[in-house]
């Protein structure tokens, strides 16, 4: 006896620090910093550095400094991130010349790529703000040489140069950020720099004159740059041909469209056997004849052109369809040829779904379904196909035909699973059914789950499920997932690479990831784009570290990168072999979600969708427009139901306060409009505009529909947020219908 309780004494001695450990590794990478911050007692190197940081999150930037000061001397392999957190400290708290000295210590010295381009950003920050501007200019000279074209080092480095009163360096400086060809802000300074040091136009080379003209007709002033052009001779015929070219430009913007068109003549009768300026002068030629007005021709010549360079002449296609008028069947043809020479070019598959959606809104049903069969064949989007079925299934509907409605219904599950138009199905065609294909045996998983969608339930259903078992152990997403050899490693370089590897020793997700998601900035690489292994992996860590919305990002694309779609879903809720699905659409914060969403009387599901959209499940995430949390609640919003209710002030950043706010703003919008849609519209963009976009699109088409009123929204931000939204509310009715309440089955 007295054995077995020093066993399990012993047991309890060992077994505490672990636990104690955990869960503030568990708070860390929550986000729960004030929790970790009140537990945490550990006065070791590693502990002192995510204390630090954890005050640095929680903007107590005085005691952060002091405590990564500490850290910073016994760690060796993260030194370089602990200088550079300090520097951020101290910069936070106003001591700039304490800041600017850690900053410059790492990009001298530093080794870690990561830590040494942030420094000399921050540290050119700091610079500014003490008005050290020769200090300034040597740091922005460093990093043009090691990051060259970099806007940011350039537009620094022109201030410093203006301060300093070096005209010489200026004048260097705007010919630079001319040579980026690049428009607004950046290219008026520069001109404003060049009129201000009294540049002399003959001192000046052939290339730099160029480029100030260059520059002064992409600000507007043309009449000036054809002065200069005018004025412009050189002895050379590639510079006489280059000076021509931008005379071309000038008269195609001013209208002058004799002057430009005499112009392209002689350039290709002179130049004939080169065929390089003879597709220049055909890429003018084709958009002075759009702005003329002559469409044929101008599209006779892009076709010629598109012989003899195909698929280099992307950017004129652009510029045409944008010139076409939408009146008529020219911009439809044109955009069908478009949509078929360059598939990976969505533009123009769009153009064709506006255009086409507009024949619905005027309520001209048969022509969008004799249109919708003309371009089908070139749409390869599985969006843009689902939608144009969705409203080919309504416009079917309208004209009587309920066979080919049920027919085009069911495109729309087999292209957009669980998606806003297959959760609008049921509400816009009453009383008709997607036709039901047959599963054939050379069908896919992916297929079998989409066609199991349009039957709702079958006989054969077992079977049909140990079949999809035994195609999902040779399915590559089911490869992917149970790959746990791939390492987002390889994708750092030199210190970054240990440094990783220790973060992710001692458990401390959240800053793995958060150097894994600097470097992808750093590289231009974005975690979708990385190779399917990695993608699982990158998923595995962003959801141990609480990014949920990276998490949800990566997970998409491994799916589609796969071949699967969110049928996904339905693959789950029938076989249970895809438990990630349910982290896609997580139910984080499920009691206070219930609590308050039955106190309103609201499907918790729905509460659940606009969380995901809105704040992606991240309770101390502040949007650009002001709002907090995670229903990203407006403050005044806030302070007006606070004042109603009669309630103190609230802080939004607290899940609960900011739940039972946002539930019950959703309430009254559900009192006040009944319809899940106008909901949305006043949750996102205000409840004023509800009125005044349904008044619009009642004068404009005569009558009202709620699926082209979603189409004909003029936010772009707003209709996607509905899509969105109503797609999460079929997503999480699909995984968790069994484990729903029969009050949760209503709409909203």
């Amino acid at each position: 006896m007295k054995r077995r309780l020093l066993f399990l004494l012993l047991c309890i001695i060992i077994s505490v620090p672990g636990c104690s450990s955990r869960s503030l590794r568990e708070l860390y990478n929550a986000g729960e910093y004030n929790a970790f911050l009140n537990r945490i007692k550990d006065r070791t190197g590693i502990h002192l550095f995510f204390k630090g940081r954890a005050l640095y999150e929680t903007d107590r930037y005085r005691e952060a400094a002091a405590v990564l000061t500490q850290a910073a001397k016994p760690l060796s392999a993260w030194r370089e991130a602990s200088v550079f957190y300090l520097g951020k400290a101290f910069a936070a708290s106003e001591q700039y010349s304490a800041a600017l000295k850690q900053f410059t210590y790492l990009y001298e010295k530093g080794k870690s790529p990561i830590f040494t381009r942030r420094a000399l950003y921050r540290a050119s920050e700091v610079a500014g703000r003490l008005k050290k501007w020769k200090l300034l200019s040597a740091i922005c000279n460093r990093g043009l040489r090691r990051f060259q074209g970099s806007s940011y080092f350039l537009r620094n480095a022109l201030i410093a140069a203006e301060k300093n009163k070096d005209s010489h360096l200026q004048r260097k400086l705007a010919f630079r950020i001319l040579k980026r060809r690049s428009y607004g802000k950046d290219n008026l300074r520069a001109l404003a720099i060049i009129r201000k040091t009294k540049l002399k136009t003959a001192t000046l080379s052939f290339n730099k004159r160029l480029l100030w003209i260059e520059g002064l007709i992409r600000s507007g002033a043309h009449g000036r740059a054809l002065r200069l052009l005018r004025k412009t001779a050189s002895h050379s015929p590639n510079q006489r041909l280059e000076r021509d070219f931008n005379l071309i430009w000038v008269y195609r913007l001013q209208r002058k469209n004799g002057a430009a068109l005499k112009l392209i003549r002689r350039i290709r009768r002179v130049y004939a056997h080169r065929a390089v300026i003879v597709r220049r002068t055909l890429k003018h030629r084709c958009r002075l004849a759009a702005r003329m007005q002559q469409y044929s021709l101008a599209i006779r010549i892009l076709k010629k052109m598109e012989l003899k360079n195909p698929g280099k002449n992307r950017a004129t296609a652009l510029h045409l369809s944008r010139s076409l008028p939408s009146s008529g069947n020219r911009q439809l043809r044109f955009n069908r040829w478009a949509a078929k020479r360059y598939p990976k070019t969505l533009f123009f598959q769009k153009q064709l779904k506006n255009r086409l959606i507009n024949l619905y809104k005027r309520k001209q049903y048969r022509s969008f379904l004799q249109k919708q069969q003309y371009v089908m064949p070139v749409i390869n989007d599985r969006t843009i196909l689902g939608s144009l079925s969705f409203f080919a299934a309504l416009s079917a509907a309208h004209t009587g035909q309920k066979k080919a409605a049920a027919d085009h219904a069911a495109q729309v599950i087999l292209n957009l699973p669980c998606s806003y138009y297959h959760n609008e199905l049921p509400g816009a065609l009453p009383g008709i059914k997607p036709t039901p294909l047959p599963i054939r045996t050379t069908d896919d998983a992916s297929l079998i789950c989409r066609k199991l969608l349009l039957f709702g339930s079958s006989d054969n259903e077992n079977k049909i499920v140990d079949r999809l078992k035994k195609l999902w152990r040779i399915d590559p997403l089911h490869e992917a997932l149970g790959d746990s050899s791939a390492s987002l490693r390889q994708l750092l370089r030199g210190p970054d690479q240990t440094l990783y590897t220790e973060l992710l020793s001692t458990g401390y997700f959240r800053e793995a990831f958060g150097l894994l998601y600097k470097n992808s900035i750093d590289t231009r690489r974005s975690l979708e784009s990385l190779p399917i292994n990695l993608l699982a992996a990158a998923a595995r860590l962003s959801g141990r570290a609480g990014a949920h919305r990276s998490r949800f990002v990566c997970l998409l694309s491994l799916f589609r990168k796969s071949g699967w779609g969110l049928e996904v879903l339905h693959m789950h809720r029938l076989t249970g072999a895809v438990p990630v699905t349910r982290a896609l659409y997580p139910r984080h914060f499920k009691t206070e979600v219930l609590k308050w969403s039955s106190n309103w009387t609201l499907n918790p599901f729905f509460v659940f969708s606009l969380i995901r959209q809105e704040s992606a499940f991240q309770h101390r995430i502040t949007s650009w427009a002001g709002a907090r949390g995670l229903m990203q609640v407006m403050p005044y919003t806030a302070m007006n139901i606070a004042a109603e209710t009669r309630t103190r002030a609230v802080d939004l950043l607290i899940p609960e306060q900011n739940i039972r706010i946002g539930t019950r703003f959703l309430g009254w919008l559900q009192r006040s409009y009944k319809n899940d849609l106008a909901m949305l519209i006043g949750y996102n963009a205000g409840p004023n505009r509800i009125k005044t976009w349904k008044r619009r699109y009642q004068r404009r088409y005569r009558h009202y529909d709620r699926w082209g009123f979603v189409e004909s929204i003029p936010y772009r931000e707003t209709k996607g947020y509905i899509k969105a939204v109503l797609s999460n509310l079929i997503a999480y009715r699909t995984l968790y219908k069994r484990e729903m309440h029969p009050a949760q089955h209503s709409r909203f």
